[in-house]
């Protein structure tokens, strides 16, 4: 036998703290499954403060806002890599000149780097 009061039930209030403890705990996760260490790295290696002495053996590519220079010349990166391989040069020196993006030096050097046998280094265009 069902009697009616004619009250409405009252409704159930949803507790949120499952909810937050279920975000908690994938925080945790993903916080402990991350790695936040840098995987593409490019070693430079930072001179003393005279900067040392520059050697004469090393290919100078100047890197400007206009564009690469080599040899008094201007270059495209797909037509200086070649020519450089077939220069034969072990030490490029990366001059960097004022307004380039940063971003344009790692990317030259790092094609740069792709040559066989090439050690690259980066300087301030100014020396």
């Amino acid at each position: 036998m069902h009697i009616e009061t004619g009250a409405a039930p009252r409704r159930r209030l949803i507790s949120l703290t499952p909810l937050i403890d279920v975000v908690f705990i994938l925080l945790v996760f993903f916080m402990l499954a991350s790695s936040f260490m840098e995987w593409r790295l490019i070693d430079l290696e930072v001179g003393g403060e005279g900067g040392g002495e520059v050697d004469p053996a090393a290919a100078r590519v100047q890197l400007t806002a206009e564009g690469i220079r080599h040899e008094d010349r201007d270059w495209e990166v797909a037509e200086l890599l070649p020519h450089l391989e077939e220069e034969g040069a072990e030490l490029i020196r990366v001059e960097m000149g004022e307004g380039v993006d940063l971003q344009r030096a790692v990317d030259l050097m790092t094609r740069l780097r792709t040559l066989p046998g090439a050690s690259v280094s980066l300087a301030n265009g100014e020396e």
